[in-house]
């Protein structure tokens, strides 16, 4: 698949970076384009790891009795039934 720069500005990056390396402008263009790739993994990684954890702060919190620790007859009742 062929690539077309449709912006002025993007062109005079991608031959000035390509310029400066000594490389090829499509060189130039992948190696930006793994690095920022690599950038925006690791970004998405963090959300999702973050995310994660509220989800296991939330499971935690909903586990533990009320704010009192108000246990019922029920509640007892269950807990013998594991016995």
């Amino acid at each position: 698949m062929a690539l077309h720069i449709n912006s002025a500005t993007t062109e005079r990056l991608a031959l000035e970076v390509a310029e400066l390396t000594g490389e090829s402008v499509g060189e130039a263009v992948r190696k930006s384009l793994e690095t920022r790739l690599v950038q925006a993994r690791a970004a998405h990684n963090a959300r999702v790891a973050a995310k994660m954890a509220q989800l296991r702060h939330m499971q935690d919190n909903d586990r533990r009795p009320g704010p009192l620790g108000i246990f019922t007859e029920r509640d007892l009742d269950a807990d013998r039934s594991t016995l």
